[in-house]
């Protein structure tokens, strides 16, 4: 028969505890040291780097793909080009609290063991990362999924051809006057 106390000394398994502890931080470091560090702005940009662009297109592709009830896609619009160009209004906090969100979740199914990053995915499997997100129990998590519908949406419903397919206008419909003549002013 095989003795197996020799192999789990004490000595051993605090080594390898150890050994995993300093594994573990490694990793973490690595991952928020990925997660934080300054990136240059992708060609054509103002602030979101290549990798940003393409998870920012990616989600919005999960939420608006081909054959949706609006008649556009997020194919057809220049998402990347909206969100930046809005980003770049923003102040700086808020630009780096968007960049990493987008790079957290291009992470997110790796750390989840569930696929590669979320902008190779396919899209049945971003939409179930982004419906997790919806309809999780963390109050947080389900603000994160808000956020990143509400900065897809918005990118998408800037393009006027949506917005004419959709049959809205600019304006309440009210008649304009103007009140140059009238005393005001």
């Amino acid at each position: 028969m095989f003795d197996v106390r020799p192999l789990l000394t004490r000595r051993r398994l605090l080594g390898l505890g150890l050994g995993a502890g300093v594994v573990a931080a490694a990793g973490a470091g690595g991952l928020a040291w990925d997660l934080l560090r300054q990136r240059p702005p992708g060609q054509g940009l103002q602030v979101l780097s290549e990798d940003e662009a393409r998870v920012a297109v990616a989600v919005a592709d999960a939420y608006f793909p081909h054959g949706n009830p609006f008649g556009r896609s997020a194919a057809d619009v220049d998402i990347a080009g909206v969100l930046d160009a809005y980003m770049s209004e923003l102040y700086p906090r808020e630009k780096r609290g968007l960049r990493v969100l987008l790079r957290g979740l291009e992470r997110w199914p790796q750390l989840a063991l569930t696929g590669g990053p979320f902008s190779t995915l396919g899209l049945t499997d971003r939409q179930a990362v982004l419906v997790a997100f919806d309809e999780s129990s963390i109050p947080e998590r389900r603000l994160l999924g808000t956020v990143l519908r509400t900065v897809s949406c918005m990118a998408l419903f800037e393009d006027a051809r949506l917005l004419r397919g959709i049959g809205h206008q600019h304006g309440c419909g009210l008649p304009i006057y103007d009140d140059s003549d009238a005393g005001i002013g």
